[in-house]
């Protein structure tokens, strides 16, 4: 049983990295986000330093091949060519590119077992499952819809979809009451 979770978790690393990429934009920022929450609990459980910083930093590269990403922006501007294209054409190879990392870590794992540690996790009834999803998952994906959704669908350019992505960020905090008027004014 605890081999499946084990499984689970390469799984998680590679889908983490993905949302990420998707939500910032910025390798450093995935890469930092990603590494000071992961390394200290893979460190804990016993995880090979290959199987822990490997994943880690390929799936910061992630945040360039997947949308609203800043590098592929940048690019497109200098190029003088469509934000949006450059934007819908990186989604097909940045996607295949996390299907490949999580291909190569389970097909890894498998082969050496001592790469990534089989742990027991407690079980979580399906209905609490369900709860946590709606609970971290809907609010990302509203943002993520915010910006390449609004593009995809033609209601907003690349500048303003970034602008409603920010609105849709101010909204889940609201929602979600980590906003007040003193977070608002703290200098940063």
């Amino acid at each position: 049983m605890a081999g499946a979770f084990t499984g689970q978790g390469k799984h998680t690393r590679c889908r983490s990295g993905a949302i990420l990429g998707a939500l910032t934009g910025v390798t450093i920022a995935s890469v930092a986000i990603i590494s000071s929450v992961l390394v200290p609990e893979m460190e804990k459980r016993g995880y090979d330093k290959s199987m822990i910083f490997g994943p880690i930093l390929s799936a910061g590269g992630l945040a360039v091949l997947i949308p609203p990403s800043g590098l592929a922006v940048l690019l497109a501007a200098i190029g003088e060519i469509s934000v949006g294209k450059v934007l819908l054409a990186i989604i097909g190879p940045g996607l295949l590119l996390v299907a490949l990392y999580c291909a190569y870590i389970v097909t890894m794992c498998s082969l050496n077992p001592s790469l990534a540690p089989a742990y027991s996790v407690q079980t979580v009834p399906l209905s609490q499952k369900l709860l946590n999803l709606g609970r971290n998952a809907v609010p990302v994906l509203v943002i993520i819809f915010s910006v390449i959704g609004f593009m995809l669908l033609g209601i907003a350019t690349p500048e303003e979809a970034a602008a409603s992505g920010a609105i849709a960020t101010l909204f889940v905090a609201v929602v979600q009451k980590r906003m007040s008027w003193l977070v608002l004014r703290k200098p940063p």
